[in-house]
């Protein structure tokens, strides 16, 4: 059975892992964070601003990780997040 599929696995890596386990609590109220604000946009503006505010994210999560290849990844390969070729347009 491949690891994905072994939730003792999943658990015994997280809890032997600090940075692992902060990181994973740290994207829980991330989440939490951005769903209760999310329902609160919808409750005192509109579900149409909300919704555009889901789109920025990700644009902006997509424009970090396009930021961080172009910096970081250049001397460390760990860091290549995003496959980009200066000067290149993909069609």
């Amino acid at each position: 059975m491949p690891y994905l599929e072994r939730p003792e696995v999943y658990f015994s890596q997280i809890f032997s892992n600090g940075a692992l386990f902060f990181f994973v609590i740290l994207g829980i109220f991330s989440i939490a964070t951005f769903n209760v604000s999310g329902v609160t946009v919808t409750k005192y503006i509109n579900a149409l601003t909300r919704s555009i505010c889901d789109v920025t994210r990700t644009v902006l999560v997509w424009g970090i990780g396009i930021i961080v290849t172009l910096t970081a990844g250049e001397s460390r390969p760990n860091y290549k997040w995003e496959l980009v070729k200066a000067g290149a347009i993909l069609v």
